[in-house]
């Protein structure tokens, strides 16, 4: 308008519009093409280019003043339209740039944008819903919405609230988040969370829908809720007691069901509480210590036994664990604790630890019942023995002295079934044990054979031993547990064999460098066996034939305990037999090798019986041998030197262990017989004092043969272990006490095997018994008196000391039941029972009467003065 306005101006009123009217029509497109900078640039140019014109030469006599205002108005003109010009070409590429962000968003967008009409055609459709539902924008692009995404059973719905909204204008689900089920391309379901705004623009109205596939979403919602439930119900239903407490107050905030059975309160009452609530003060502070220890240290906490004050229940036993439960930033946000109920199981625990006292009691009550037992047999056993013994020895007829052979044998058997007894209660205890040292294997199967040798040939049996040469000579295992079954099986032979030979081998089966295996046999020309009872011959109590038992006796133990030693050694035994035929037994032990370097190690008791001790061999020529007694009670030394009084050994004695050791230290012996129980230092320890001072002086090393009234394994291993070679259970006879110096003592003169003792030197040894016998009853006096002094001031050691004494010394003397009363003392001295040890007291007092009460009857008693000891 402005633009023709001053176009009529100029026609009536000249004022030189005509040759800008150009600029115009040019100036129309540069604002629409270009940068509406180029606008402003292009006028600038023009408006110098007219406003020169009145000062060229050629100017068509127009005053000069006229001239520049004409075209002062003119450009003033042409700078109010550039000026439109320009804000507009501003305003519309605005928009345009605003367009193109708003579109670049929702072809960015990751939520399907779809707008529609007010008749729901599609007017909008993103990238991101050709993605979601599979059309194209030219596929959507002004097709009805409700055919291409809403499922057939929605549709109505769909347009029924299009049309309300239309009407009405009221919003039930617009402006909000709600899921949906969409339709695909392809029809498949799926689900979708939808936002639709209405956009009013003038009258017309658009709606904007935002869609967003949440499928993956509820899969995963789905996922988490089925863990949560699991979860849930794993803490609701877990055996033990869950808890949880805020880290702050330590209030509970979760409690499973069975914690409230545990406790007994319900879960209202415990959720929002502290223990404080519920529990004593005591208890209370101790669980609140332990949950902040935990929140403290960040870490578990195991506490096996936690007292808890229930509600319904008492006191019950908890094994808890605690543990923080943190924040991202490590703090703790909350206690979890998982409780056990352990009352049932601690005190199950007691009762088996009660049941195995009372087990461990009893096998201890069987194990001294039958210590106690075997001492109350060999006692009258070794009387029996002691007598047939010296009967042997003095002049008897033909038929006296088959009796007396009858009843030796008798005896023998008889100990040898203690034995047996004694060694299946071990095995059966478990306290069994093997020893591991070096030993001679020939001299072992020898002296079984040799031991055996005058039985067989009393029925005609030859006995014949093999040894494999390719057996190493020295080897390493218990030489006492073997010849314990080498000596079963062929003492069995004999006694099942009635004619023809028993042969003993050992042949080597395996052998490399730590150990060797030997494969033993016993052959015999007996009965044999027959096939069906093979089985039951290493079983307790146990024969081939029940008429065995009566024909040849026995109790059917020792091929058990042949059984039981040569599997404790690792080995195996078997048998192979036929009726009349014969039996050959066979067994294989593992034995280790002997290094090099324990050549000189101590040889085996077995071995070391047989062998030569040369530091202890005197000059050729000499007379007698030194024998060292280390024995308290005078009594004893009396009887051993009764004993060597007809013997090339010449005796000295010592009271006590120091004395032992000081006299051994300043003479020269060639053998000490020890007594374990001596006072101040006992035998073992006098024995290790000797042995260190050997090795400290490089002397050689003597003899020891250790003495004492118990014949306990565990006191034999004791005194092997401190140095002694040998050992022996009082009472001993004299061919004992002989027979073992001679298996020690090499002399330069044969001495007398032992045989038959003459009849003087018989009567002589009776004589002198007969002559000590009165001495021995009235020292026994003395024992009774220092016995009660020892009651009185409970000194149990004086009573043990006193109560072994007469033990050992008793047997000696034939009076059997004075030694079994020591006995008993002894123990009851152990176990500290004074009512038994005062029962003990009378029991002597009323023996030591009757023993005396036949002495002054058969004329033996002399009223001798008593002697200390």
């Amino acid at each position: 308008m402005a633009t023709v306005l001053i176009f009529a101006i100029d026609v009536h009123f000249p004022i030189g519009f005509a040759p800008w009217l150009p600029y115009f029509l040019l100036a129309l497109p540069i604002a629409r093409l270009y940068d509406p900078r180029i606008l402003l640039f292009a006028t600038a140019f023009w408006s110098v280019a007219i406003m020169g014109e009145p000062f060229l030469p050629s100017h068509s006599g127009e005053s000069l003043p006229l001239a520049v205002f004409n075209r002062s108005v003119g450009i003033g003109t042409l700078w109010i339209l550039t000026a439109f010009l320009y804000f507009d070409a501003q305003g519309r590429r605005a928009r345009q740039r605003s367009e193109a962000k708003l579109q670049a968003i929702v072809e960015g967008a990751l939520d399907a944008v779809v707008a529609m009409d007010r008749h729901g055609t599609v007017v909008e459709w993103n990238p991101q819903a050709e993605r979601i539902f599979g059309f194209s924008r030219e596929e959507a692009m002004g097709k009805p919405l409700v055919e291409l995404i809403v499922p057939g059973d929605q549709r109505a719905a769909h347009i029924e609230g299009l049309k309300r909204y239309l009407a009405t204008g009221t919003e039930r689900m617009l402006r909000q988040r709600i899921e949906v089920a969409a339709l695909r391309k392809n029809g498949a379901r799926f689900p979708a969370e939808l936002t639709v705004i209405p956009l009013m623009l003038g009258k017309d109205v658009l709606f904007s829908s935002f869609i967003r596939d949440i499928s993956e979403r509820q899969r995963a919602e789905d996922a988490l809720r089925q863990t949560t439930a699991f979860i849930e119900s794993l803490f609701e239903h877990l055996p033990d007691m869950v808890f949880v407490k805020d880290a702050q107050d330590l209030r509970f905030v979760r409690f499973n069901k069975a914690g409230e059975a545990l406790l007994g309160y319900s879960r209202s009452d415990l959720l929002g509480k502290n223990d404080y609530d519920f529990f004593p003060k005591q208890e209370a502070d101790f669980f609140t210590a332990k949950d902040r220890e935990t929140l403290a240290g960040g870490c578990l906490i195991d506490i096996p036994e936690e007292p808890v004050q229930t509600k319904d229940m008492g006191v019950r036993l908890l094994h808890t664990k605690k543990i923080p439960i943190c924040d991202d930033d490590g703090t703790p946000r909350y206690l979890l604790g998982i409780s056990e109920d352990v009352t049932e199981r601690k005190e199950a625990e007691a009762e088996l630890v009660r049941a195995r006292l009372a087990a461990e009691a009893a096998s201890k009550a069987k194990s001294d019942f039958l210590a106690n037992m075997s001492h109350e047999m060999r006692t009258p056993l070794n009387a029996i023995m002691g007598m047939a013994d010296y009967l042997a020895r003095t002049p008897l007829s033909p038929q006296q002295l088959a009796l007396v052979e009858r009843c030796t044998k008798a005896s023998d058997a008889l100990l040898r079934m203690i034995e047996d007894l004694l060694l299946t209660a071990k095995a059966e205890s478990g306290t069994l044990t093997l020893t591991s040292e070096p030993f001679v294997l020939r001299e072992i199967m020898l002296e079984c054979t040799n031991l055996l040798g005058t039985e067989a040939q009393g029925k005609g049996l030859t006995v014949t031993t093999h040894l494999d040469p390719a057996i190493p000579a020295r080897m390493k295992g218990d030489p006492h547990r073997f010849q314990q079954v080498l000596l079963n099986l062929v003492r069995n032979a004999i006694k099942f064999t009635e004619a023809g030979s028993i042969t003993v081998q050992a042949k080597l089966r395996a052998i490399d460098d730590a150990q060797c295996k030997v494969q033993f046999a016993v052959a015999d020309t007996g009965i044999g066996i027959i096939d069906e009872l093979r089985d039951r011959l290493f079983e307790r109590f146990s024969q081939a034939d029940s008429r065995a038992n009566r024909h040849y006796g026995g109790v059917g133990l020792g091929l058990a305990i042949c059984r039981q030693l040569v599997d404790l050694m690792g080995g195996r035994i078997w048998v192979e037999s036929a009726p009349g035929q014969g039996s050959t037994f066979s067994f294989t032990i593992p034995f280790g090798l002997v290094q090099t370097g324990m050549e000189t190690q101590e040889p085996s008791t077995a071995t070391a019986r047989g062998r030569i001790f040369p530091s202890t061999m005197r000059e050729s020529g000499a007379k007698e041998w030194h024998v060292l007694l280390a024995e308290d009670s005078i009594e004893s030394q009396h009887v051993m030197r009764l004993y060597l009084s007809k013997s090339p050994y010449r005796l000295d004695c010592a009271d006590s262990g120091t004395s032992v050791v000081e006299t051994f230290k300043s003479g020269r012996y060639d053998l000490v017989l020890m007594d374990l129980h001596m006072p101040d230092i006992d035998g073992c320890e006098a024995t290790r004092r000797i042995r260190a001072w050997e090795t400290e002086r490089d002397l050689p090393r003597t003899p020891i043969v250790a003495l004492t009234a118990d014949g306990f394994a565990e006191s034999r291993q004791r005194s092997a272990e401190a140095g002694c070679d040998d050992f022996l259970t009082k009472p001993v006879k004299m061919d004992t006490v002989l027979s073992t110096i001679r298996r020690f003592v090499t002399e330069t003169k044969p001495t007398p095997p032992p045989g038959r003792m003459k009849s003087d030197q018989a009567g002589l040894l009776d004589a002198e018994l007969n002559r000590m016998r009165p001495k021995f009853l009235q020292n026994r006096r003395l024992d009774i008196e220092e016995l009660q002094r020892a009651v009185e001031s409970g000194n149990f050691d004086q009573i043990k000391l006193i109560g072994h004494r007469i033990k050992g010394l008793a047997g000696t003397y034939g009076l059997h039941a004075i030694g079994a009363i020591g006995g008993a003392l002894e123990e009851a001295a152990v176990r500290r029972h004074l009512e038994h040890i005062r029962a003990g007291i009378t029991d002597l007092r009323t023996a030591v009467e009757a023993a005396q009460h036949s002495l002054s009857s058969s004329g033996h008693d002399r009223s001798p003065s008593p002697t200390t000891q």
